[in-house]
């Protein structure tokens, strides 16, 4: 069963997202936003007013200027931080903001390569996502960049303090999301899934990094949730499919009738609150 991020494969940005100088504009066409971090600059933007391509200025450090410049047929705005278009178009004219929307993006060219792994028809994707699951991502990967800039600002109380923990310790999620999202529609589609399902499926294992691994491959599977990339929501899922509700469910097959959830992943799931207990009480 191939899980969807968030229902976010039809390779449009979730939401479009300027950056400044310091923001990471996307190079590679084929990459866009999905609700995980990082926060991504779209490069396909495309203006509702004037039906033209927006450009963006790669760098704007090269040129002097404080921020960076986006110019359509219509508009001009320079870029000092990153923010988020609101998504409505009514809303955009009524505070003053281009009619900018996400032009959409290209599949992949293959192979290619993200945070030194190639992607191709070569790739063992069960053996890549299980290396990245079990904390193989290296400390260079956009992601964990991004969540490092977010932890250097002091958290607004304990609750923020807990949650960006756990977003450090699903980075390798967030990770594997994103290259889901970026080959959605291709061969590797499949692929990828069928390697998160294997991480899922395979191990009966008590070693922790195999309970963790277990843990980070259903937090693929979408859930209901507001906000799915703030939290993780893997750790419920194991008690609620082990309390048999299976509300959160829907879109994907039931995996009590697969029979592996066994006392092991119970045990998993006993572990895991408990991490999530310990982290709370820091």
């Amino acid at each position: 069963m191939i899980p969807k991020p968030f229902g976010y494969l039809d390779r449009t940005c979730s939401a479009v997202g300027l950056v400044g100088p310091q923001g990471y504009l996307v190079r590679d066409p084929s990459e866009y936003r999905i609700p995980t971090p990082p926060f991504l600059g779209c490069n396909r933007l495309y203006c509702l007013g004037c039906r033209k391509r927006v450009k963006v200025e790669p760098d704007p450090v090269q040129t002097g200027r404080k921020g960076r410049r986006y110019r359509c047929g219509c508009r001009a705005l320079e870029v000092l931080q990153d923010f988020i278009l609101p998504n409505c178009s009514t809303m955009r004219k009524q505070l003053g903001f281009p009619d900018w929307v996400c032009g959409s993006h290209p599949p992949p060219t293959f192979p290619f390569v993200v945070d030194g792994f190639e992607i191709g028809e070569n790739t063992d994707f069960y053996r890549l996502i299980r290396h990245v699951f079990s904390g193989g991502l290296p400390d260079t990967a956009l992601v964990l960049q991004e969540l490092k800039r977010v932890e250097k600002v002091p958290p607004k109380d304990r609750k923020e303090k807990s949650l960006r923990r756990k977003m450090m310790l699903f980075a390798p999620v967030h990770w594997v999301l994103s290259l889901l999202a970026r080959v959605a529609g291709t061969w590797a589609q499949e692929a990828i899934g069928d390697g998160i399902y294997r991480c899922l499926t395979e191990s009966t294992s008590r070693d922790p990094c195999a309970v963790l691994i277990r843990a980070r491959a259903l937090e693929c599977y979408p859930t209901p949730a507001a906000d799915p990339w703030i939290y993780p929501w893997g750790f419920r899922r194991l008690a609620q499919i082990l309390d048999g509700d299976m509300a959160g469910f829907k879109n994907i097959e039931n995996p009590l009738e697969r029979g592996f959830l066994d006392e092991h992943l119970r045990y998993a799931c006993e572990w895991c609150f408990l991490r999530e207990q310990e982290d709370d009480d820091d």
